[in-house]
């Protein structure tokens, strides 16, 4: 009983090893009093050689191997969802709290390791793997972390100032919090990353995949985010002060910042039109309940769309006015002004419109002159001669041109005019000869051409009243459809009758409210602003 008592003093009186636990930081160990083989220190401020760490790197290897096909399970979940059985085995790599500062991971794979708190800075991650690692709050700065696998990582309150990330995969990865200042990130891809609340100012965002990431309450000042692909991201409450977004991607994008970047960037972006706003504050509310749904200062598309009308960028504004009215129109609205000129972002659009109108009415209108009798044309000369133009009209003189018809066998002339019956539009060879069926093409295409030759005539005068219909209606002294009869050989004018004048009326004045359109546009602003 003495023994055991005794055994216990020397026990409790034994001095401890100071620990990161009782709230002192461990001392910098002297370089000088170190060997060579001692490179790092753990938690509890021992020192260790270098070997020890790679007997937990191999350890850790054992362990990625026995959960391998637990691992492959989680998909887009966080290591943390694994078993407890897996987070709880001793062959998991534990580092956290160690200073490593300086070290070489040069090809390890650290899937799920334990980093939380660690001393990372001027450390070295080429060639490792870092797929779901808990690096909550260490320290990154300096860290070279290009092209590094950081999928699913967590480092909320992560200290990466100055880190280079680039190309770095940090798809999914949670960076709350984290100071990102004067980091590097070009072409990293930070697909579904978690940016909330995290520090950008001054950070390279160059070609960044930014993809479905939120940046709420993110400080982005000073960040280049040149060509950077925000398709599908939530921009809310974060400060985009003097950042460059020239050739910047947005898709559907959720823009509510709490300030503009410079505006001769943003003009310069892709995509303003599908900018939008949220249509409900739940995730606001969600991620912080003690924050107001909607701060007085924060921004939204129209005030983008003010913002760049004042700086001069005319179309830039048309394109972010069109993202705010596609969030606000009505069904009649889409119809009159989305569908004609996207709300004044597409000027063109009319134009098309008109050509194609044209186009199809011209087939309307001989279809109308070659198969029904009430619709004709009159055309009104200077002696005062009136000539009808119906489904076959007559010309003054024969027509001399001739279509070579092989029919039978036997080369036949068929004469092309309106005085002579018109040719058949297909005939079939008879089967007299061997492999007869190999003529049946060419000759079905020589009875299709002639056909068509015949009809040549008629379907011009139809596109001419096509055109003229276009150009009907004019404003004041601007009669375009007089300059295009002025330019004819002889002075006429074309008068429809029948239904072929009440499709002519509709055709004038729709064209004429869409060329209307066009020159609103580019003479005086967008529509609706």
């Amino acid at each position: 009983m003495n023994k055991l008592l005794i055994t216990l003093c020397l026990l409790l009186a034994a001095p401890r090893a100071p620990s990161q636990t009782s709230g002192k930081p461990c001392a910098k160990p002297d370089v000088a009093n170190i060997s060579e083989e001692s490179s790092w220190m753990d938690r509890n401020c021992k020192v260790h050689p270098r070997a020890d760490l790679d007997a937990i790197l191999q350890r850790h290897q054992q362990w990625i191997d026995k959960y391998r096909e637990d691992i492959g399970k989680l998909k887009n979940e966080r290591i943390s969802k694994l078993p407890d059985k897996a987070r709880m085995d001793p062959l998991l790599a534990d580092l956290s709290g160690a200073d490593l500062t300086g070290t070489s991971f040069f090809g390890a794979d650290l899937t799920g390791a334990d980093l939380t708190g660690a001393d990372l800075s001027r450390t070295s991650f080429f060639g490792a793997d870092l797929t779901g690692a808990d690096l909550t709050e260490a320290h990154l700065n300096g860290a070279n972390l290009s092209g590094a696998p950081l999928v699913r990582a967590c480092l909320s309150k992560a200290d990466l100032t100055g880190a280079s990330l680039i190309e770095a995969n940090l798809t999914g990865a949670t960076l709350a919090k984290a100071d990102l200042t004067g980091a590097m990130l070009t072409k990293a891809d930070l697909t579904g990353a978690a940016l909330e609340d995290a520090n950008l100012t001054g950070a390279d965002l160059t070609q960044a995949l930014l993809r479905g990431a939120t940046i709420y309450r993110t400080d982005l000042t000073g960040a280049d985010l040149t060509g950077a692909d925000l398709a599908g991201s939530w921009i809310n409450n974060a400060d985009l002060s003097n950042a460059d977004f020239t050739q910047a991607k947005f898709g559907e994008t959720i823009f509510e910042p709490t300030t503009l970047p410079r505006m001769n960037t943003l003009a310069r972006a892709y995509g303003l039109r599908t900018l939008g706003w949220s249509k409900s504050d739940s995730k606001l509310a969600e991620m912080d309940e003690e924050n107001s749904l909607r701060m007085e200062n924060q921004y939204s598309v129209l005030d983008v769309v003010k913002a760049l009308h004042s700086a001069g960028y005319s179309w830039a504004e048309a394109e972010a006015n069109l993202a705010y009215h596609r969030h606000m129109q009505s069904w009649w609205q889409r119809a009159l002004f989305d569908w004609t000129c996207e709300w004044g972002a597409n000027w063109r659009r009319p134009i098309w419109i008109v050509l194609a109108i044209g186009a199809t009415f011209a087939l309307v209108y001989w279809s109308l002159l070659r198969f029904t009798i009430r619709s004709r044309l009159r055309s009104g000369k200077l002696d005062g001669h009136r000539n009808g133009v119906s489904r076959r009209p007559r010309p003054r003189r024969p027509s001399q041109l001739f279509v070579v018809i092989r029919k039978r066998d036997r080369a036949r002339e068929w004469p092309v005019g309106r005085d002579f019956a018109p040719p058949p539009w297909f005939q079939l060879p008879r089967p007299t000869r061997r492999y007869w069926f190999l003529r049946f093409p060419p000759t079905v295409f020589r009875f299709v051409l002639a056909r068509l030759r015949w009809e040549q005539p008629l379907f011009w005068t139809a596109s001419l009243f096509s055109v003229m219909s276009v150009l009907n209606l004019g404003v004041q002294g601007l009669d375009l459809g007089r300059w295009l009869r002025l330019m004819q050989r002889r002075e006429f004018d074309l008068r429809a009758q029948g239904t072929l004048r009440l499709i002519a009326g509709i055709q004038s004045v729709v064209s004429f409210l869409l060329l209307a359109l066009t020159a609103y546009i580019l003479l005086v602003q967008p529509i609706g602003e």
